[in-house]
């Protein structure tokens, strides 16, 4: 099934870009599979402007990685300097985008949210967490809330940038990029 985001329901410039960019970067796969590295996703792990320089070298979780660079290259590309984000250093794990929300006064409720928001999940350490489900991640929400799902465009998903469909009840947090 083929599926567009409602761009036209983004709430900012930034929301709307960032979508375009995930859209323009989905199908792009990690090699070998399940390595979390390739030279498809290496500019997440490098990190925009190569801000991370070898730090993920090795490989690591990039879904946050791959929304902060493209949030970093939705700002850059809207000419917004500097950028918001670059008031926390990281945001390549999700307790990482939940703190720097709450710091920055950017966290919505679920009713709050639209597309082009951030949308996290983190449960560490949760003992009701199946072996097989996220402790965490990162994504953005590409369309609206129907039947009780958020459906997203993800990094490190199905191990590359695909789209992802969860309960709202999965997630964390939302947070909207400030502009």
């Amino acid at each position: 099934m083929s599926r567009t985001p409602a761009y036209d329901l983004a709430p900012t410039p930034v929301a709307r870009k960032l979508l375009e960019l995930y859209m323009r970067d989905l199908g792009l796969t990690e090699e070998p599979p399940g390595s979390n590295k390739g030279p498809q996703i290496k500019k997440f792990l490098d990190g925009w402007k190569g801000r991370y320089g070898i730090r993920y070298a090795k490989g690591a979780r990039w879904c946050g990685l791959c929304c902060e660079y493209l949030a970093r290259e939705a700002y850059d590309a809207l000419g917004i300097t500097p950028c918001p984000l670059d008031r926390w250093h990281s945001l390549g794990g999700s307790s990482n985008w939940i703190f720097w929300a709450q710091k920055f006064g950017a966290l919505l409720t679920p009713a709050e949210v639209l597309p082009g928001d951030v949308a996290v999940i983190y449960r560490p350490d949760d003992p009701q967490t199946e072996a097989n489900e996220e402790q965490g991640h990162v994504c953005v929400v590409a369309l609206p809330f129907e039947g009780g799902k958020v459906v997203s465009l993800d990094g490190n998903r199905n191990q590359k940038v695909d789209w992802g469909e969860r309960p709202v009840e999965k997630f964390t947090a939302f947070v909207r990029l400030p502009t």
